[in-house]
């Protein structure tokens, strides 16, 4: 991991750094609703096998279920399965909100850098504990990726920030990487924790 030196913007990825992974028991009736389809190992398999083309914005939200089941859906069931895959990332890990907090308060800039669906953007804009980030960037809305460099340059282009302004925070090493690469600096997230020498 790079040094961490203080910088005015702090860029955050958003799944498992500001919010919290799903628990076992949103887990448990995800497969619920999709028992009639799948088993639970193979939902999740097909889950995550098809979000790339999601996150990206390469399908939609009918599409990417329809892949994932192995068939279409009536638009309330699709409903329901997308309200679901929402709420279940919708929780904020709140040692992570403390230190936003702190870091606000200390004048510090904040933005959020996530691959994740138009839709889940949408929704996410909604949030109230989210309003403090200014821009929020979602990959499904760019049609373009982490750890893909033109993705950094697009959310600089918007946070109207050279790089070495920036401090990134992301729980995947592959990301961390291909920031530092284009000048960041970084912090390797694993727990809420490490977020206190951003300000020491």
């Amino acid at each position: 991991m790079s040094s961490v030196p203080h910088t005015p913007w702090l860029l955050f990825d958003y799944g498992e750094v500001l919010c919290l992974a799903p628990s076992d028991d949103e887990r448990r009736g995800l497969e619920e609703l999709v028992a009639t389809y799948l088993t639970g190992n193979v939902l999740w398999d097909r889950y995550w096998l098809e979000r790339p083309a999601y996150d990206l914005g390469a399908v939609t939200t009918g599409e990417y279920w329809s892949r994932v089941l192995g068939t279409s859906l009536d638009s309330a069931h699709l409903d329901e399965l997308h309200d679901h895959d929402v709420a279940m990332w919708s929780h904020p890990n709140p040692q992570t909100l403390e230190f936003v907090s702190r870091a606000h308060d200390a004048g510090y800039r904040l933005a959020l850098l996530s691959n994740a669906p138009a839709p889940f953007g949408d929704a996410f804009d909604t949030m109230s504990w989210l309003e403090v980030f200014e821009p929020r960037v979602f990959s499904g809305r760019l049609g373009v990726a982490k750890p893909t460099p033109q993705i950094f340059r697009e959310c600089l282009d918007l946070m109207k920030a050279s790089a070495a302004e920036v401090t990134f925070i992301d729980d995947r090493e592959e990301n961390v990487r291909a920031a530092e690469v284009l000048g960041f600096s970084t912090l390797h997230f694993e727990d809420a924790s490490q977020l206190s020498r951003l300000l020491d």
